[in-house]
């Protein structure tokens, strides 16, 4: 099963959408279940600056994929090379929702939507990874 499936399944088990994506990758991330949850507690329904949550767990994913975790704040950027990831991110997201900011996003789609986009381009990153950070 795609980490991007697990994700939604996560999230329909009643995980908030940034708990959900930090679960789905949290063997890639080197943390446990309970972990994930508790890193992704504050992240989601729009918790982080406005963003979507899925999105915010994205960041979180990335940092601590490339060691760069802020453990004040755990999706911001600590590097240029993961803050050009982090713009591609949002550019993706919002091209296929038209925001990335919460507020602009409930009502319009069912949040597990919101997931299922985020943990797909999570994916393609992944893609991108090695070439842009390492």
């Amino acid at each position: 099963m795609k980490l991007s499936e697990q994700a939604v399944i996560h999230f329909q088990k009643g995980l908030n959408c940034c708990q959900a994506i930090n679960c789905s990758y949290r063997e890639s991330m080197g943390i446990n279940e309970q972990q994930a949850i508790v890193l992704g507690e504050n992240y989601g329904g729009g918790l982080y600056k406005g963003i979507c949550g899925a999105l915010a767990g994205n960041f979180i994913v990335i940092n601590h994929l490339v060691q760069q975790v802020d453990q004040m704040d755990p999706a911001i950027s600590q590097s240029t090379k993961t803050e050009q990831l982090f713009k591609k991110m949002r550019q993706d997201f919002e091209r296929d929702h038209g925001s990335i900011y919460c507020e602009q996003l409930l009502g319009k789609k069912n949040c597990e939507c919101y997931v299922r986009t985020a943990a797909r381009i999570l994916e393609q990153s992944f893609e991108e990874l090695d070439e842009a950070l390492f």
